[in-house]
């Protein structure tokens, strides 16, 4: 029978371990709620995580408690903060110390979603900021919590962390089978939602959602009062009218408070907002649309329903979040400009150090280099220029970005086994045997019309071309975001089938093949 994690871990023996520990455990193994209730009742801990949505979580929890009287006192020994704040204090403490007397007020440094280190790397530089600090005078006992470490894995080896891995042991919530569907098939399900039958959309675009999937929703039937969006309060005040603001505060509090929608809210579409430790204990919440093919948003999305679903829908034909890089980039990085940089950094420091700059600092260890201009104006020149390195106030150097650089690798290793064999993927990705390709309701449809029409391996007019593409569309065959393919190439790639020219510029003829 699966545990929660605070029926395996016992406190007291994680001191055999050492100072470096990851925990790695399921979603909804209660990680979270055995840093609170566990390890900060004899100990003062520092929680950081990736998402502001915790700290918004647990901070409404204990103010009830206090408000009632009810907040056990070890319960006040956790602080929480995200990566971003943990990164705004390095970036403007004057002197490093002041960063380090913080951090060693704790005799545990617990952080959150640690697979986030990598996979958040592709987007964001605080957790370069964050690892920095961990591997550079951080003595302090650290835990890293996940529910996979497969991002992280020769960060852990190279540091010689123990792994407690407790998968197999504790609680993972899962559905009971993943379908794979198109987004067409999508809405078609969401037009089936009332107030006990809702459902959870999380999407890969902001912009995607609140500007094109939301109107498709309008005029496939759905009302817009029935849905909200929940996503980063720069794209909400960007991208959403006054009502629509309103409405997501609303529905945003709730989940925070309550953990469920509001009744009249039967569709929440969100982003990666709500991706990790947010708990929602909804049971008329019944279906989870995925857009991502990553495996890390995958495994989290499903988890925010702490109650679980029968069925995870995930869409196949969404536009991916795909970053693009170039291994020369990195190889140059590494090679070359880094030393470069790290030899005109110092040779400006000696400058500096010439004319006296630094003599309000107590020692050289103690300067940040952030909080100097000149050497600000620097470091922001070279991290503007070259995205796999950055400048590391603890070793007062650059070094390159390499959880940024892992991150892109995880992301292209994912979309390639995705592509190549999607039921597979989802499977070894969740751990769900039950995994079903929906698609091939559509493959079928395609199938049978060139079949019927006698249309495979003999030249086609343009005429009968243009017929096929308006009849198939009718059918439901459409491209991304729901729009008609322009033309019959494009339509039928995904289905198997090639489409070229017979060769003979005169007919203008195509010939339909099986690929």
């Amino acid at each position: 029978m699966p545990k929660f994690l605070a029926k395996l871990v016992n406190v007291d023996d994680l001191k055999k371990y050492g100072n470096r520990i990851c925990l790695v455990a399921g979603v909804g193994a209660g990680k979270n709620h055995w840093v609170e209730n566990e390890l900060a009742r004899n100990n003062d801990v520092l929680l950081i995580t990736s998402r502001r949505a915790i700290t918004d979580q647990v901070d409404n929890r204990d103010n009830e408690f206090i408000a009632n009287n009810l907040l056990p006192i070890y319960r006040r020994n956790c602080t929480v903060m995200t990566h971003a704040m943990l990164a705004k204090k390095i970036k403007e403490s004057p002197e490093l110390d002041e960063v380090f007397d913080y951090g060693f007020n704790f005799s545990y440094l617990v952080i959150d979603e640690a697979h986030s280190i990598v996979c958040d790397s592709t987007f964001t530089d605080s957790a370069f900021l964050l690892w920095a600090f961990i591997n550079y005078g951080y003595i302090n006992r650290v835990i890293l919590m996940s529910a996979t470490i497969a991002p992280l894995k020769d960060e852990l080896n190279k540091g010689k962390w123990k792994i407690l891995d407790l998968t197999r042991d504790c609680v993972n919530i899962k559905p009971n089978q993943i379908k794979i569907i198109l987004k067409n098939q999508a809405i078609n399900l969401l037009k089936t939602t009332n107030s006990s039958n809702k459902a959870l959309y999380m999407g890969t675009s902001a912009k995607g959602l609140a500007k094109t999937f939301l109107n498709e929703l309008e005029q496939r039937g759905i009302s817009r009062d029935q849905v909200s969006l929940i996503m980063s309060d720069e794209r909400t005040n960007e991208l959403l009218d006054p009502r629509q603001i309103e409405q997501s505060n609303i529905c945003y509090k709730r989940i925070i408070k309550e953990n469920k929608l509001p009744d009249d809210i039967n569709i929440l579409l969100a982003t990666s907002k709500l991706k990790e430790g947010v708990n929602i204990k909804d049971e008329n919440v019944k279906m989870i649309f995925i857009e991502s093919h990553y495996s890390i948003d995958i495994i989290q999305f499903i988890g925010r329903m702490r109650l679980g679903v029968d069925t995870v829908y995930i869409i196949d034909d969404a536009r991916q979040n795909h970053n693009i890089f170039k291994q020369c980039d990195y190889d140059y990085s590494v090679s070359k400009e880094v030393n470069s940089a790290n030899s005109y950094l110092q040779d400006l420091i000696t400058k500096l150090h010439d004319k006296d700059l630094f003599r309000e600092f107590s020692s050289s260890w103690n300067k940040n280099y952030y909080t100097v201009s000149k050497i600000k104006e620097f470091v922001d020149y070279i991290e503007e220029r070259f995205q796999f390195i950055r400048f590391n106030p603890f070793s007062q150097r650059f070094e390159i970005y390499t959880q940024r650089y892992a991150g892109f690798v995880q992301h292209e290793k994912d979309l390639e086994k995705y592509n190549n064999n999607k039921v597979d993927f989802l499977r070894s990705t969740t751990g769900v045997e039950m995994v079903i390709n929906d698609t091939k309701t559509n493959q079928k449809i395609v199938d049978e019309y060139i079949t019927s029409h006698q249309l495979l391996e003999v030249p086609i007019g343009e005429e009968i071309r243009t017929k096929m593409r308006k009849e198939l569309t009718k059918f439901g065959i459409t491209g991304y975001r729901n729009k008609p393919y322009k033309n019959l190439k494009s339509l039928l790639k995904p289905f198997g089938y090639s489409y070229k020219p017979t060769g003979d510029n005169n007919r203008k003829e195509y010939i339909i093949s099986k690929i």
